[in-house]
């Protein structure tokens, strides 16, 4: 009977590892992150009481230490989900990292398309090397205001999306740059 108690006793952490990515727990806690964290919690706060009801009717100590392992493990998980968000700030939630090829003899125009699923978050093109000539079209092909920095090596575009939707970078290579890498990401 322990080793099936054991097996139980993991059921919430498993379906909680299923909800709880990385990528999620640096992110911004919204709605549908509140409901996850409230289903694990109450998954796991009904099993704990499942085994405390256990115990009470047979005695066995084993079920009360698994009860008492279940009770506060949905403290433990809302209180590392928050204090990660603390500590490490906002992070990526959509990121789209892709390339174009360039030419050794002459200068050429690419155009690279990439989705914006979030239009309400903040967003960023990096462009690696450095280039002058770059510039975004939104998805009805309207031209897309870019805020310019550069940091290092890397061109950092900012701009504000409309929609969500299939964006076009159009980037000017000059000759002599074999490869450019185009990292755009979506933060809060």
């Amino acid at each position: 009977m322990d080793v099936v108690g054991d097996r139980l006793c993991l059921m919430p952490l498993l379906l909680w590892s299923e909800t709880v990515q990385f990528s999620w727990l640096v992110a911004v806690v919204d709605f549908q992150d509140w409901m996850h964290l409230l289903i694990a919690a109450g998954l796991s706060a009904a099993i704990g009481m499942g085994f405390w009801v256990l115990w009470l009717k047979t005695r066995q100590l084993s079920f009360k230490k698994v009860a008492m392992f279940l009770g506060p493990l949905p403290v433990v998980f809302i209180s590392l989900v928050l204090i990660l968000r603390v500590t490490l700030g906002s992070g990526v939630r959509h990121g789209f990292d892709t390339g174009v090829a360039g030419s050794m003899t002459a200068a050429v125009v690419r155009e690279l398309a990439f989705p914006v699923e979030d239009p309400e978050i903040d967003h960023l093109i990096e462009v690696t090397p450095v280039l002058e000539h770059v510039k975004l079209m939104g998805p009805d092909g309207e031209e897309i205001e870019l805020r310019r920095s550069v940091d290092g090596g890397v061109l950092k575009l900012d701009y504000d999306a409309q929609r969500q939707g299939s964006y076009k970078l159009v980037v000017e290579i000059p000759a002599g740059i074999e490869f450019v890498r185009v990292f755009t990401k979506e933060y809060r």
